[in-house]
């Protein structure tokens, strides 16, 4: 549990991006054992709880490691969150 003023920092791989794509055909691959790559339900489960900003960040292709924000070379989706307000109950 985190404390009020808590942040969050989730970071998946992209199931989108050419790297992801290329492990996946591979049998021996760590990525095929992944469970869970829908990244909008992931986001919209965290989303209930906190005030979510995703991005994708870390280009890779080939060798060659980048800075990139384009989502079929990223191999990263960031999502940073910080608590909702808690509601408080006035029906007392």
């Amino acid at each position: 549990m985190l404390r009020p003023e808590g942040r969050l920092i989730v970071l998946l791989l992209n199931p989108v991006s050419d790297f992801f794509r290329r492990k996946l055909r591979d049998p021996s691959s760590y990525v095929r054992k992944m469970r869970h790559a829908e990244l909008k339900g992931i986001e919209d489960v965290i989303a209930e709880s906190f005030q979510v900003h995703s991005e994708y960040r870390l280009g890779v292709k080939g060798d060659l490691i980048f800075a990139s924000r384009d989502d079929s070379v990223a191999i990263l989706y960031i999502i940073r969150g910080s608590m909702k307000p808690i509601k408080k109950d006035h029906a007392a």
